[in-house]
């Protein structure tokens, strides 16, 4: 398998651009697969520049339903005109952080055609699944929440993140995990992958939505994964910098910056 992010909050390569989002290619089993769109057009910019054309891409698959991962979705179907595109349907409900809009484009309309509401487990090639995100206790999800509500609320409620999904690409070498923002926490989403697969994760790709993590839940991812031991860790997007050098500085595994333009073989 073959992944290459076309945006990042962070970018090292001239003639790339950066934006708060996040937008992965990958290649395997002969399939092209898009996860997420960034927040613009950013992700095809980038994507001309790198030597990826958006217009092959088998197929879309939308993490969640947040501005910064749909917000490209509009131009992928401009260039796009086959490619099924693969959410939940809660990822379309609006979403508000605070009074702040943080949904999918309100406007954005999606031909019937071209959209699969995905559910549990979902195989898009012989080796790679969409799997929907554990469910949370009620504790676990307020403190995982962003805060959601529809214009018919007029009381800001919990979300639960019923929209979130993951892939995990499944090889001899163990479980490769791609993640968008890992509302539903990455603990949580590593012991689903390792539970649904009965193999272990030895490969996590995305981000970690520790950005603004204090120390000590820091400590307890670092202690999980050091148990886990996987092979690489490509942080990106909502960990945050600092949280990187803190897992860089606990884990004994090869971690490193998912930034924009990265390539990674696995």
């Amino acid at each position: 398998m073959k992944i290459i992010t076309l945006t990042d909050n962070v970018v090292t390569r001239r003639g790339l651009l950066a934006e708060h989002g996040l937008s992965i290619y990958l290649e395997v089993d002969n399939k092209r697969v898009l996860f997420d769109t960034g927040q613009s057009s950013v992700f095809h910019k980038n994507a001309i520049e790198l030597g990826v054309d958006i217009s092959l891409v088998d197929s879309l698959v939308i993490s969640h339903g947040h501005y910064d991962h749909t917000g490209g979705v509009s131009t992928f179907l401009d260039v796009n005109r086959s490619s099924k595109i693969y959410a939940k349907r809660e990822a379309f409900l609006p979403k508000y952080r605070g009074k702040r809009y943080i949904g999918t484009d309100p406007g954005l309309i999606i031909p019937e055609d071209r959209i699969v509401y995905t559910s549990d487990i979902f195989k898009i090639s012989d080796s790679l699944f969409i799997v929907s995100g554990p469910a949370l206790s009620k504790n676990e999800s307020t403190r995982n929440s962003e805060g959601f509500h529809s214009e018919e609320q007029s009381v800001l409620i919990t979300d639960p993140f019923l929209d979130e999904q993951y892939l995990v690409y499944q090889s001899e070498e163990g479980l490769t995990i791609v993640t968008g923002c890992s509302h539903l926490g990455i603990i949580n989403i590593v012991q689903q992958a390792t539970a649904l697969f009965s193999m272990p994760v030895t490969s996590i790709i995305g981000g970690f939505h520790t950005s603004e993590m204090e120390t000590e839940e820091l400590k307890k991812i670092a202690v999980f994964l050091s148990g886990v031991s996987p092979l690489r860790v490509g942080v990106c997007h909502c960990t945050g910098l600092d949280a990187y050098c803190y897992f860089k500085k606990e884990l004994t595994c090869n971690i490193f910056y998912n930034y924009c333009g990265k390539i990674i073989n696995i």
